[in-house]
């Protein structure tokens, strides 16, 4: 049997439509086609993830109209919400391909956690700030809704704007 990690999201893959399409194949909201993973079979659990690093917006995503995209900043201890999906570990290398490995260099072990590990990519070295366009957060925000419902909408805006001001 394969192994299996849990694959911890912190952007736009929050958003369970959005990470569907990295496993089953397909478009989100204009962005693909994507051939989705080799297995396409959809995880076969999700739950909330408390990150323990902050999140902030770089580099320029042609997928979200040249805006920044989330990463973490792997240097000091800060927070993320998080989305944890169980797959396999050769769904989440073929994920972390779709995603472009180049985008995120990094695979990022956050330790075990239900008996699996947790991994998540980001890239370690800070550059440019960039913000991100308007519908990229919008997708951050319904995914953070769908995973956290308990979550009031002022304390994901506030969680959102901490992160476009992260220094």
């Amino acid at each position: 049997m394969e192994p299996l990690v849990w694959y911890v999201s912190y952007g736009s893959n929050l958003r369970l439509a959005r990470f569907t399409v990295y496993i089953k194949g397909g478009s989100f909201e204009g962005a693909g086609p994507y051939a989705g993973a080799k297995n396409k079979t959809m995880p076969t659990k999700n739950e909330p993830f408390s990150i323990p690093f902050s999140i902030f917006f770089m580099k320029r995503s042609i997928t979200w109209g040249g805006g920044g995209v989330a990463f973490l900043d792997v240097s000091k201890p800060g927070f993320a919400y998080g989305r944890a999906y169980l797959i396999t570990k050769e769904q989440f290398d073929d994920v972390r391909m779709q995603e472009g490995c180049y985008y995120y260099p990094d695979e990022i072990n956050l330790g075990e956690y239900k008996g699996y590990p947790a991994m998540t990519f980001t890239d370690k070295h800070k550059q440019k700030r960039m913000l991100p366009s308007e519908a990229y957060l919008n997708v951050i925000k319904s995914g953070i809704r769908e995973t956290y419902p308990q979550l009031s909408e002022e304390t994901i805006t506030k969680y959102l704007a901490d992160a476009l001001d992260y220094k």
